[in-house]
C-alpha cells in the first residue's frame, strides 16, 4: 500500500512538470472582430492612397505581473505602448509599399486592425540568461467584420538574451527588452495587414 502511494505520488509530479503552464495575459479585449471596446481602445486613422487603415488597440498595456498562475516567469511586470506604435509601423510600412505601387489603380477600402490580445513573459535559458517573449493576436477586418469563427491571427517576438540573476531581469534592461520584442512584432503585423496588396 505504501509502494502504491509513493508510485501514484511521483507520476502526479511528473505530471505537474510536464503539463504546460497556463498563459498569462496582459490584456484580452471584451469586443468580438474588429470592435473597438470603448473602455480600453484607441482607434488612430491612417488614410493613403485610396485606402483607409484604422488601428483598434488599448494606448498602453500595463502590468503589476501578479498573474495567478503556477509559471513564475510569466510575473515580469510590463508597461508597453500599443496603439501608436502599431500606427507608426503601419505608416512606414505604407510609405515603403506606395513608392513601388504609384500609378496603379486599387479599390477604395477600410482595413482594420485590432489587437485582440497581449501576453508577455520571461523565459529563462540558464547560466544566468533570459529573454522577454511578447504575443500579440490580432485581427484583420477588410470592408466590414470577420467571417464567422475566424481565428486571430498571431505574432511573438523574443527580445535580445539579458544576463540575470536567478532568471529573472529586471528594471531597465527588461523594459528594453519587452519593448524591441514588440516593435519587431507591430513590424510584422504591419507587414501582415499589407500582404494583400503586395
Amino acid at each position: 500500500m505504501k509502494r502504491d502511494f509513493c508510485l501514484l505520488g511521483i507520476l502526479c509530479c511528473a505530471y505537474a512538470f510536464s503539463a504546460p503552464p497556463p498563459n498569462a495575459y496582459s490584456y484580452v479585449s471584451n469586443q468580438p472582430g474588429c470592435r473597438a471596446d470603448t473602455s480600453a481602445d484607441q482607434e488612430l486613422v491612417i488614410n493613403g492612397d485610396g485606402e483607409q487603415w484604422v488601428i483598434v488597440a488599448p494606448a498602453r498595456v500595463v502590468s503589476t505581473g501578479r498573474h495567478q498562475t503556477v509559471h513564475e516567469l510569466a510575473k515580469a511586470p510590463l508597461d508597453l505602448e500599443i496603439a501608436e506604435p502599431l500606427a507608426l509601423a503601419l505608416q512606414n510600412r505604407l510609405a515603403r509599399s506606395q513608392s513601388t505601387v504609384q500609378g496603379e489603380d486599387r479599390p477604395s477600402k477600410i482595413t482594420r486592425i485590432k489587437i485582440v490580445s497581449v501576453w508577455h513573459g520571461v523565459l529563462g535559458l540558464g547560466m544566468g540568461q533570459a529573454v522577454g517573449q511578447i504575443s500579440l493576436r490580432f485581427n484583420i477586418c477588410i470592408n466590414g467584420n470577420l467571417p464567422e469563427g475566424k481565428v486571430p491571427n498571431e505574432v511573438a517576438r523574443n527580445s535580445p538574451k539579458m544576463s540575470t540573476l536567478w532568471h529573472q531581469p529586471r528594471g531597465e534592461e527588461l523594459r528594453h527588452g519587452f519593448q524591441q520584442a514588440a516593435d519587431e512584432a507591430f513590424s510584422a503585423i504591419a507587414d501582415l495587414a499589407l500582404r494583400p496588396i503586395d
